[in-house]
């Protein structure tokens, strides 16, 4: 990927896309491509936060490590999402999560030093960054309302509509973004809860799951189990 294509995937970014010019250049002057391949670590928790990173191909999970080694994934990202950007202002700068890519995976690499720096010469930049972790804060108090208050079901549900809305291209198929052992972890259910629970919403010929591929069948169906709470 060379400087042209660079800054052509910022502008193309919902959020970075709406900064000037001569801020989206300077950030395009400071990003390094990079590769990783399936079941490669980006960063590991706890570990020094030197780079943030956007997501041009493939799927990252991020996830907490138990004392015991188990893992409780908080988050699948992919193409067009950013990772680690909050942990550039975090005192101590670290990572609070690991992430581990799912698939084949490329990335931008943005340097925290340089990208701060460029934050306090932006206040464009900076009102927009100060948007987006509200925004991303309100969706985490949503997401532990649905996963402390709410069953499998339901959140499985809203996990499908989220989907579907982002890959509405698609029409009514979407692409399962990651293993199902990976989804039962976002949604804090077991592998075998999720696929009774896929099951159970195949039967009713709401779904229609065949490999990685699942396909809605009824959209109505599902938003009133969603709204049933």
């Amino acid at each position: 990927m060379n400087a042209q294509d660079m800054l052509q995937a910022l502008r193309e970014h919902p959020l970075l896309g709406q900064l000037g010019e001569s801020d989206l250049e300077a950030l395009a002057a400071m990003a390094r491509p990079c590769t990783l391949q399936p079941r490669q670590i980006l960063f590991q928790q706890d570990e020094a936060a030197r780079h943030f990173y956007l997501i041009r191909r493939g799927t990252l999970k991020l996830y907490l490590s138990s004392p015991e080694g188990e893992e409780k994934v908080l988050e699948v990202l992919g193409k067009g999402q950013m990772a680690a950007m909050a942990a550039a202002f975090m005192q101590p700068e670290a990572y609070p999560l690991t992430a581990e890519a799912i698939d084949e995976v490329e990335l931008l690499e943005f340097p925290n030093d340089s990208f701060r720096d460029l934050v306090t010469q932006s206040g464009r930049l900076a009102l927009l960054l100060l948007g987006a972790l509200s925004q991303r804060l309100h969706l985490m108090v949503g997401e532990i309302d649905r996963l402390s208050l709410h069953k499998a079901t339901y959140r499985l549900v809203l996990y499908l509509l989220d989907k579907l809305e982002q890959q509405r291209g698609s029409g009514a198929s979407l692409t399962l973004e990651a293993p199902k052992y990976v989804i039962a972890s976002r949604l804090s259910i077991t592998p075998e809860t999720l696929s009774r629970t896929l099951g159970q919403l195949q039967r009713q010929g709401l779904v229609e799951l065949q490999g990685d591929q699942l396909r809605i069948l009824d959209e109505a169906g599902l938003r009133r189990l969603a709204d049933a709470g």
